[in-house]
Parts: structure tokens; sequence; C-alpha cells
């Protein structure tokens, strides 16, 4: 039986523009928009955005959904409020008291879920419900000062840190992971914050870039 591809919130664009496609861990995903030694020169001098929509994401709510989260990562204890915990290719991001976002490295997310116990807090895999951005680059901190109220400058806010506010006014979680935005969103929303930060992103040397121009790692660096 021919398995179907899985389909991110971006699949509409990647028709459009006819772009080379690729499959990662059952996502179709786009390999490269015509030119990938140009995306990796963009990634190095300015910055690139990256569909991660088919990372895995796994919602979790309760008193103990924090801990229960944290002995997926490991390390000394849970993040602190608006804070993130890497590791075990996986990372944490605390959202509240109870409330916590773990994301994953794509086709992972039964292996996280065999490891949870939801007899102790709320769980629901948002993989599929959700989309996922990266933005990465050293001119990132301009683009995300032109389509966000906050200040996320990266000399302004340090990696590890987490925040819930509007880009281009719509709600995401945003991540700040070392050398990169990570901008979580409902699947409906995802293309049009796509179309707004590339638009934005234009005048700082910003281009889309495909699966292979950053590979979809937690727990890692993701610069290149």
């Amino acid at each position: 039986m021919t398995r179907l591809s899985k389909r991110t919130p971006l699949s509409g664009v990647y028709r459009a523009l006819g772009v080379s496609l690729t499959n990662v861990a059952g996502w179709e995903l786009a390999e490269h928009f015509g030119d990938p030694d140009r995306e990796k020169q963009a990634l190095k001098s300015a910055c690139v955005l990256v569909d991660w929509s088919h990372a895995g994401k796994i919602h979790l709510r309760g008193r103990e959904a924090v801990r229960e989260a944290a002995k997926i990562v490991g390390g000394d204890g849970a993040p602190g409020l608006l804070e993130a915990h890497a590791g075990g290719g996986c990372v944490l991001l605390r959202l509240a008291e109870d409330e916590a976002l773990l994301l994953c490295e794509p086709g992972q997310e039964e292996h996280v879920l065999s490891r949870l116990d939801e007899t102790r807090t709320a769980i629901v895999n948002r993989s599929g419900g959700y989309g996922a951005l990266l933005l990465s680059g050293p001119r990132r901190g301009e683009v995300m000062e032109r389509s966000c109220a906050l200040d996320l400058r990266p000399d302004v806010v340090g990696e590890g840190r987490v925040f819930q506010t509007g880009v281009h006014f719509i709600p995401c979680t945003i991540y700040c992971a070392p050398g990169a935005y990570l901008l979580v969103q409902r699947r409906d929303f995802t293309q049009s914050l796509y179309e707004a930060l590339l638009d934005v992103g234009r005048s700082v040397g910003l281009v889309p870039a495909g699966a292979g121009c950053v590979p979809t790692v937690f727990g890692r660096e993701v610069r290149m």
C-alpha cells in the first residue's frame, strides 16, 4: 500500500512556485527554492525563512504537565516560566505554571508520547494542527523588529526564552533558539505569517529556504 505524504500549511505555496520537493519523515517539504547555494549564503550573511511545520508539537496541561514533559528532555529540573530546556532531540517550552509545549524532531512523536503518562496530565498531539516557521541568520532580529511589538533582538533577548505574542497580528509562541527564532502558530495562520515575514524581510536579504538549508533538530544548535 502506498503511504500518503503529509502536507504542511505551505503546500499550496510550494505548488504555486513549482519548487523542488522532498520527503522528511513522511512530510512533503520544499527541498530548495531553485538555488540551494543562495539559500546557504543567505543563512550566513542575512537570514532565511524555513518551513518547520513537520516538527512534532505535543501540548501538555495540568498540575504535572511541566514535570512530565521535563523527563523527556532530561537535565536538572524543569525550566522556569517562559523559558525553554532542550535535550534528547526535544525542546520543552514552559508556557505557564501548568502548561508546556514539547517540540520534537519529525517522526518522533509516537516515541515521545509513549514515554508520557496520560494519567498524570492532559496530553494532545498538535503536530498536524499547528505550523512552525524558522527564521535564522544574523539579520533575523531586524525582521522581527519589523514584525512584532516586543523587542526580541538577539542582543536584547537571550537564547532559551519563550514568548507568546502577536507577529503581524497572528498569535504565536516564539522560541528564541540558538541562532534562530522558531514561531509556532495555528495551521490556518501559517501561510499568512510566512508571506508577511518574507515581505518585510526582503529589504534585509531574507529569502525562503528549503529543508536542506537548516535541518530540523532540537537539543543542538541550528547554526550551519
